[in-house]
């Protein structure tokens, strides 16, 4: 091989060389300009982040004025049933104080008319007692010889 071939293989060498290096830096400023342009994946990612930062932020103000409002429900169920349970509560007493009030008057009716059976009772036994006496004396007395009377002296 003669000079003037080596140098044109090396000059082919160098041009493809070149060609490469150029098409390589191609090829980086296009991924440069995909990762870091205005419509850049750098960029949809940065964009994709605010919307999502957005978007939790959002939610979390609906969390809380939906906890809020159930908060509030919930304190308006517990007052509404405390009312209703005061509310029973009290018809309960009131039911049971009518009812204690009408055993009261039975035990009352009840007393009486045992302190008034005995009573009838003891009268009863006694009129028993004064009758069998009062037998027993006209037997004796109709058994007994007549006193001065009818005796011989």
């Amino acid at each position: 091989m003669t000079r003037e071939e080596i140098e044109a293989k090396l000059e082919a060498v160098e041009a493809r060389t070149e060609t490469r290096f150029v098409e390589l830096s191609g090829k980086i400023d296009r991924l440069g300009e995909i990762l870091t342009g205005d419509h850049g994946v750098l960029a949809q990612m940065a964009g994709l982040r605010a919307d999502t930062v957005t978007h939790m932020a959002s939610l979390r103000a609906d969390t809380f004025a939906q906890m809020a409002g159930l908060r509030a429900d919930t304190f308006t169920q517990m007052d509404s049933l405390k009312a209703d349970t005061f509310t029973r509560m009290d018809s309960l007493k009131a039911g049971v104080f009518a009812q204690m009030d009408s055993l009261r008057a039975d035990n009352k009716t009840t007393r009486w008319i045992v302190v008034v059976t005995g009573i009838t009772s003891v009268l009863a036994a006694a009129a028993l007692v004064m009758s069998v006496q009062a037998n027993l004396l006209s037997a004796f007395q109709a058994g007994q010889p007549q006193s001065s009377s009818s005796s011989p002296h």
